[in-house]
């Protein structure tokens, strides 16, 4: 498979890639759960609320590990639903509390909570990217963030893939930005991060950048995956990521760069939109919304719900105007 924007003859150049299967399979349903479990200061996760979730596989797979054993219970009596201690009741060798219709004692297994091990998470993370020269990840922020190894984008390059989870938080962004300053050889790779967003801060050191997972999930609706190809196309010699301009797309349309941000589409009318806008924008010309929607092939009102689906919509139009019909990227001072 070649680099996403290799055109031409340049394409013969480029190495055709064999992405090997990721062992540790896990269900888009499942993955989506770990991307929640992620952004949550600690992991956990009750035994009730996981199996409500259909989550049995990745205790089986070793994603989630038995953690503590919850001490308490939600019971209803006439005034409502009131918390109430559990004691260990060693006649039954389980724990309980006094009812008058005696003791109660609830399924040990409604009280066991786990805890997602976020080493076998970096682990599926590394192979479900390919990833080489991993070995043992490198913590830059003390259980928020690591340097998982290089992606080969050609045979004589390769990127640093960096994860954090959290991202959101600007005191962990802030840690990051820090821990990135204050080390060198390391420089023009990617953080992913479990965030649908991160904070506005100064650009990242050493000329990394940040993408949310979200936005690199394949189509499949059955399997968690990862499509590598768009970290192929945003760090391949002819991706728009890689231009001096303030604004800048891909030559399919799919990779958007303003001031070092990225956006990724995927989407035939969202690319339409995209590159009808950003050719207006070099011409210095304003455009009439219902017309870009038109010739966009788009049937929505507005830009708004034409990109209803993308999760970097809020970021983005920050740079995307209208006003009275017209439309336009701005960029901010």
């Amino acid at each position: 498979m070649t680099a996403t924007f290799a055109t031409g003859a340049f394409a013969c150049l480029m190495p055709r890639k064999q992405h090997p299967a990721n062992p540790l399979r896990i269900s888009r349903r499942d993955g989506t759960l770990l991307l929640r479990l992620l952004e949550q200061q600690q992991p956990v996760i009750t035994h009730d609320l996981l199996m409500g979730l259909a989550g049995g596989d990745l205790i089986s797979g070793g994603a989630l590990k038995a953690e503590s054993v919850s001490t308490s219970v939600m019971v209803m009596d006439d005034d409502g639903p009131r918390a109430v201690d559990l004691e260990w009741i060693s006649d039954h060798r389980a724990y309980g509390y006094f009812s008058p219709d005696g003791y109660i004692l609830p399924d040990p297994k409604d009280l066991q909570s786990y805890k997602l091990d976020v080493a076998w998470w970096l682990k599926w993370l590394a192979s479900e990217l390919a990833l080489v020269d991993t070995g043992m990840p490198y913590e830059l922020v003390k259980g928020e963030a690591w340097d998982l190894g290089n992606f080969w984008v050609t045979r004589q390059s390769k990127v640093p893939i960096l994860f954090a989870r959290r991202l959101k938080h600007q005191s962990i962004a802030k840690k990051l930005m820090e821990a990135l300053t204050n080390r060198a050889g390391r420089s023009g790779g990617l953080i992913l991060t479990s965030s649908k967003r991160s904070p506005e801060l100064a650009e990242w050191p050493h000329r990394f950048r940040v993408m949310s997972l979200a936005d690199l999930l394949s189509h499949d609706p059955k399997w968690f995956r990862l499509d590598r190809d768009i970290i192929d196309g945003m760090f391949s010699p002819m991706s728009g990521g890689r231009s001096a301009e303030r604004v800048s797309l891909s030559s399919d349309f799919r990779t958007l760069v303003i001031d070092g941000q990225m956006w990724i589409f995927r989407g035939e009318i969202q690319k339409n939109i995209i590159h009808l806008l950003v050719e207006a924008f070099r011409k210095g010309e304003r455009l009439r919304t219902s017309d870009v929607l038109r010739k966009a092939g788009s049937q929505s009102p507005d830009f708004a719900k034409a990109f209803k689906n993308n999760p970097s919509w809020p970021r983005l139009n920050r740079y995307i105007k209208t006003d009275h019909g017209f439309c336009w990227i701005e960029l901010r001072d």
